[in-house]
């Protein structure tokens, strides 16, 4: 299921300028194709006001906010549901590769109680997420 979901993320990021895709934003990311191209345009803006280094989102991966790495740690049953919260469009931000392979599994329960408080199913936090331990 996870591979599933990662590879539904990367569709959704590949077809986002394309009204015409038959791509089911709404099953896959939570919102609608617009909405999703809308969220991620202002998280990249964030993202180049933090750094000074402006990218696009041509340039970028598509970071999971909060990782996969977590659904190891639940109950198979689990999976499925944990996967579809982790592909929500409010748990996914643009970064360029090299920062997003640096960040990647590193969590703690401070950052999944901030996540699940401010993060995700809230379309206005706009702010580009680092765990608290890096």
């Amino acid at each position: 299921m996870q591979e599933l979901c990662r590879k539904k993320v990367r569709l959704a990021m590949r077809n986002m300028d394309s009204p015409h895709t038959s791509f089911d934003y709404e099953y896959w990311v939570g919102c609608s194709r617009e909405e999703f191209r809308l969220h991620m345009l202002r998280k990249l803006d964030n993202w180049n006001k933090l750094t000074g280094h402006c990218i696009s989102l041509r340039m970028c991966d598509c970071d999971h906010i909060c990782p996969f790495s977590i659904v190891q740690f639940m109950r198979l049953e689990l999976h499925e549901r944990a996967c579809r919260m982790l592909c929500h469009y409010t748990n996914l931000q643009p970064m360029p590769g090299v920062f997003n392979r640096f960040k990647s599994d590193h969590w703690s329960a401070r950052d999944h109680e901030f996540w699940l408080a401010h993060i995700y199913k809230n379309p206005d936090f706009v702010d580009i997420y680092w765990p608290v331990y890096i």
